[in-house]
């Protein structure tokens, strides 16, 4: 049963990954996984209102804008307004949580 509940996760992750690569077909590789990544991370935690694949694309395509090539903490935590509406949420994904978020992103790859 465990296994076939991550094997479930790894399906929604990929699924959601072809639409990012689909919509913003720009995007470096690597980013777009660790954005798709780190955004079902943010789902598993306690907030107000998680982030949806819209909040995904529009992540992901504010930081191709922004030129990234890979998440990195300090443009994590200065771009956290596009996938998190309420400052609540915000504050809570900031700092320690933002850091132990893209650590386990990071680790996936």
């Amino acid at each position: 049963m465990i296994k076939s509940f991550f094997s479930l996760l790894d399906k929604i992750f990929e699924k959601e990954l072809e639409i990012v690569l689909v919509k913003v077909p720009d995007a470096p590789g690597e980013l777009a996984r660790q954005v798709t990544a780190y955004v079902q991370e943010i789902r598993e935690q306690d907030l107000y209102k998680t982030p949806g694949v819209a909040e995904t694309l529009d992540w992901l395509k504010a930081l191709v804008i922004l030129d990234q090539k890979a998440l990195e903490i300090h443009v994590v935590e200065e771009t956290l307004g596009v996938i998190l509406k309420y400052q609540d949420d915000i504050q809570k994904m900031k700092g320690d949580a933002a850091i132990s978020v893209l650590e386990r992103v990071r680790a996936k790859q």
